[in-house]
């Protein structure tokens, strides 16, 4: 999780970037501070160093006598980010071996899943090997896993944590898969508010994780049990697409809708070309540049 810390810091300041101005000196030290915190890198006790937040104070200035430089005492506060035993998080699979796979999370890089802790899985070798459930569920690289933290390894001389994570727990395993699941059966439960309130924050998700037909697939069955289409969830799956980088997805769904004549007023194929190729933010603010013309 991350940690909001504040720390005590030595900064140190050569005497050719030293200014009477207080503007100028402030700035050099924020910059020497900010280049300390990077290659400060982790701790035991706090973590990774993600980010400083604010400069809290700059004390008095001690000349160093052989060199000329001006040592500055300051207090910072800052954002660390630390795994804990019993977290849930998300991790990106980067590597798949025989026997497990090891996934990214934030600034960590060896987060080990083994099969011993995935028991549904099994190995499926090949060019692109991946885990492999019978519900045809996977596990390969640069998929997103949720899982839970069981153990976690400081490495004092490469300044890096280890950890073990697990898949044995509710709503654990592969993100695309665990949204296809909950999403489906907020479908099929009709047409009540709760499943489309549900449904209606899931095509976002889908075209997130690659699954731009589910999102198709899924608008079609809420809209279905519904009295009437939803202009909102049209509005919504038409967001989803360009927001994720799906922009011939988003070509094919505007022929589509248009061919149905359920396409949402604002979006003109001007507009439509124009959010794929230069930006996807005005599709969020739609109604507001309705009357967009090329």
């Amino acid at each position: 999780m991350f940690l909001k810390v504040q720390l005590p810091w030595n900064v140190i300041i050569s005497a050719e970037d030293l200014d009477a101005k207080g503007l100028m000196l402030q700035r050099s030290i924020i910059i020497r501070l900010l280049d300390d915190f990077a290659c400060k890198k982790a701790t035991k006790d706090l973590g990774y160093f993600s980010a400083v937040t604010t400069l809290d104070s700059i004390g008095e200035g001690k000349v160093r006598q052989h060199s000329g430089d001006v040592l500055f005492p300051v207090v910072f506060s800052g954002i660390t980010f630390k795994l804990f035993r019993g977290e849930i998080l998300d991790g990106v699979v980067h590597k798949v071996l025989k026997h497990g796979v090891f996934l990214r999370c934030g600034p960590v890089e060896n987060v080990y899943l083994s099969n011993l802790k995935m028991a549904d899985y099994k190995y499926v070798p090949g060019e692109n090997p991946i885990f492999l459930n019978d519900k045809l569920s996977k596990i390969g690289k640069d998929v997103t896993v949720r899982f839970m933290v069981i153990g976690t390894k400081w490495l004092e001389v490469e300044r890096e944590f280890q950890a073990l994570v697990s898949l044995e727990g509710d709503f654990l395993g592969p993100v695309s898969y665990l949204w296809s699941r909950d999403m489906e059966a907020a479908a099929a439960g009709g047409g009540g508010s709760g499943g489309v309130a549900t449904v209606m924050s899931s095509p976002h998700q889908y075209s997130k994780f690659g699954c731009p037909a589910s999102v198709r697939s899924l608008f079609n069955g809420i809209t279905a049990k519904c009295e009437r289409p939803n202009s909102f969830l049209r509005n919504t799956m038409m967001r989803a697409y360009p927001n994720n980088g799906h922009c011939a997805d988003t070509l094919e769904l505007y022929t589509l809708l248009r061919r149905g004549g359920v396409l949402p007023n604002n979006y003109t194929f001007p507009f439509v070309l124009k959010v794929c190729a230069f930006d996807s933010e005005p599709l969020a603010h739609g109604w507001e540049v309705a009357h967009w013309r090329p």
